[in-house]
């Protein structure tokens, strides 16, 4: 058997029906067949099926009305990619013909990776200081993690009646261990306690090219186990740090940085290198602000301090290296202070000369013991004499010691070659006697030239 049904509606929705057209099945107990013989039926549906059916028509009406907003949401979205697309060729495009067109200053190499805006190009995290009982003694472990980008030499030291001394492999004092944690740098330092009381100053100095931290360490404090974040004194930019400015000799230039601290008082230190090549041998010019050729001001503004050093054209001419620096001093603590500075060449813009802070063929030793009229003082177990020496071509430096029957002795030190145009070099004395004391000599050389200068270590 077969049923077949026409649906006729027509509105209102409650008066749709449904018309039988044939069916030989008998319908409420009626023979189609028979003679009363039905052709039409009408069944009228239900108000819950009504409003079901027109529940779903607005929500398929709802489901148009949203498509269609889609796709037209699409196609704005569509639009704006493909300016934006636009936009990104054009500034590609300007880029490589940017890049085609930059030609690197002849001797200067930048940093793989700018200076970060923000930050001096190094920063310290924190420092750790742990106690290890040893016997009737102990060890203590201080930690300084921090992180930089740039190639950097780590230094840590003390002084002996006033003078530098590096902790070096064998050290009778402490030993030195570096690693890498993720992103970070830990440097680990290892000193007896007993030997702490005979430190005048313990400080660890992190050095790059063109950026420094040091921290200056409390020894009275390095007892007590703890760790502190630091949140030093920031040097930043608008745009990514310049390290080399050239510069018209005939003009005054001004180089500004910005100051991102939370104390109230600041203490800056402004040092600036350059070679007089225009005398025999060459004369070192190691400024500070108290130089007339050099000045400093310290604005507030609502973005931080602004820092701004005025050089001389005379200073300009000559070309050399500009040092800022800031000191942080902390009050309580195993950190008594913390310097953050930045080291930025200063090349002056002379047509047919070689774009370099120093003239070329110049070389100057920088005289660390003339405040003590060449001599250093140092005592038992140990000492160190310093050779630091700037030029064009990079210098070498090596130190010799002359033997009571006045042969020269050449010392092995070790070196740091920290920036394109200086070198030091240190020799530590170790287990110092009165037999180590004489003279000595540094010596630099540069190309053809070599300079000199001697040193008398006097052991007390």
């Amino acid at each position: 058997m077969t049923n077949e049904y026409d649906f006729n509606c027509v509105e209102p929705r409650s008066s749709c029906t449904r018309t039988l057209l044939s069916s030989r099945a008998p319908v409420y107990g009626i023979d189609i067949g028979s003679p009363f013989n039905v052709t039409a039926l009408q069944i009228r549906t239900d108000s819950l099926t009504d409003r079901r059916i027109h529940n779903l028509e607005t929500e398929l009406s709802k489901l148009r009305l949203l498509h269609n907003l889609g796709k037209d949401k699409l196609r704005s979205l569509q639009r704006e990619i493909t300016h934006y697309q636009t936009g990104l060729d054009l500034l590609c495009s300007t880029l490589h013909q940017h890049k085609g067109l930059y030609k690197p200053l002849p001797g200067i190499e930048t940093p793989v990776e700018a200076i970060r805006p923000t930050v001096s190009g190094i920063t310290s995290h924190s420092v750790t200081t742990i106690v290890s009982p040893l016997g009737d003694h102990a060890v203590v472990q201080v930690s300084v993690r921090y992180s930089t980008t740039e190639t950097h030499e780590v230094i840590w030291a003390y002084n002996v009646l006033g003078h530098m001394v590096p902790v070096v492999e064998g050290d009778p004092y402490s030993s030195v261990r570096n690693e890498k944690e993720g992103e970070q740098l830990i440097t680990h330092l290892y000193i007896d306690s007993r030997d702490l009381k005979d430190l005048e100053l313990l400080y660890v100095k992190i050095l790059s090219e063109f950026s420094e931290v040091t921290i200056l360490f409390n020894k009275d404090s390095l007892m007590k186990e703890g760790r502190i974040k630091l949140s030093p004194v920031k040097l930043w930019n608008e745009e990514p740090s310049p390290e080399v400015f050239v510069l018209s000799p005939d003009q005054n230039a001004t180089i500004t940085t910005n100051i991102d601290t939370n104390i109230d008082k600041l203490t800056t230190f402004v040092n600036f290198i350059g070679i007089d090549s225009s005398v025999i041998p060459n004369s070192l010019l190691d400024l500070q602000l108290s130089d007339r050729r050099i000045s400093s001001s310290i604005t507030n503004t609502t973005r931080g301090f602004k820092w701004s050093v005025m050089l001389e054209p005379e200073l300009v001419d000559i070309g050399g290296m500009l040092s800022l620096r800031i000191v942080e001093q902390l009050q309580n603590g195993p950190v008594l202070q913390i310097h953050v500075g930045k080291t930025m060449y200063i090349i002056p813009d002379k047509p047919g000369l070689q774009k370099a802070p120093f003239p070329r063929n110049s070389l100057a030793l920088l005289s660390l013991y003339k405040h003590t009229r060449q001599t250093i003082s140092t005592k038992a177990p140990i000492g160190a004499v310093w050779c630091y020496a700037f030029g064009n071509p990079a210098p070498t430096t090596k130190i010799l010691r002359f033997t009571p029957t006045g042969k020269r002795q050449l010392l092995k030190g070790r070196v740091y070659n920290i920036g394109q145009y200086d070198s030091a070099q240190v020799v530590v004395l170790s287990n110092v006697s009165i037999s180590d004391e004489g003279q000595y000599m540094c010596e630099a050389k540069s190309g053809t030239n070599v300079v000199v200068e001697p040193v008398y270590v006097s052991v007390t």
